[in-house]
């Protein structure tokens, strides 16, 4: 299994210049590397990181290997969304099933699934926030009881569910090249992860949602780089 981290954001909400947001310090750990942790819990050997007019810092400040992670850097030319960044990873890729995470995203109390891309086409990670009102920050997850997934919304003006959707997914081969497909017949588009999942389960892939941590934090603002900051360290609550 290949892992993606897409590391190519700008980090526009902490400087008018923008920031090279993934090497911020997290309770004095980079933040890419809570992600490259992940990874390696998993059992990933191989990291594509994808980057973008920050990526000579990051590559520079991680180098080619990562506590046994053998990492390459593939660059987005442009910032045309999530999906885009995604394509640009896979574009060089076949035959691989992957595993997905956002640079910017930490978990507290991670839980990562043994369930893999044998028993479903794609898994969605998403946690159970106290205020379901935060999972307008990210997305939704709608699901049956055996976690069957049925829709993700992105954004929602009205919280129906409690579970809120992350950066963290596993795409099968088979979910790859639909991507791969898609995508290249409709580059204009600056797609989310949410309108990949909802493609693949119209075109009938079984997604499972599985939640995969006591809480999800995307560090957008100062206020949540301080927050997980607490929060990692222990001192902080939920």
């Amino acid at each position: 299994m290949l892992g993606i981290i897409l590391a190519g954001g700008e980090g526009m909400r902490f400087s008018k210049r923008g920031c090279c947001k993934p090497l911020l310090e997290v309770d004095g750990r980079y933040l890419i590397e809570y992600s490259l942790d992940y990874l390696a819990a998993l059992g990933v050997r191989e990291v594509l990181v994808v980057v973008g007019r920050f990526g000579g810092d990051i590559a520079a400040a991680l180098g080619e290997t990562y506590c046994g992670l053998s990492l390459r850097y593939v660059l987005q030319a442009e910032s045309k969304g999530l999906m885009n960044a995604l394509y640009t990873a896979c574009a060089g890729i076949r035959g691989e099933d992957i595993v997905l995470l956002l640079s910017d995203e930490v978990y507290i109390s991670p839980s990562f699934p043994s369930v893999r891309t044998e028993e479903a086409d794609f898994l969605c990670g998403y946690t159970v926030p106290e205020d379901p009102e935060t999972i307008r920050e990210n997305y939704a997850v709608l699901c049956r009881e055996d976690g069957t997934l049925l829709q993700t919304v992105e954004k929602p003006e009205m919280v129906t569910g409690d579970k809120k959707g992350t950066g963290f997914c596993m795409f099968s081969k088979a979910c790859v090249e639909t991507l791969l497909s898609a995508y290249a017949a409709n580059k204009g588009a600056e797609n989310e992860l949410c309108d990949f999942i909802n493609l693949l389960i119209s075109e009938g892939k079984r997604g499972l949602a599985v939640k995969i941590a006591e809480e999800e934090i995307n560090i957008n603002d100062r206020k949540k780089l301080l927050y997980a900051a607490r929060r990692l360290s222990g001192e902080g609550e939920a």
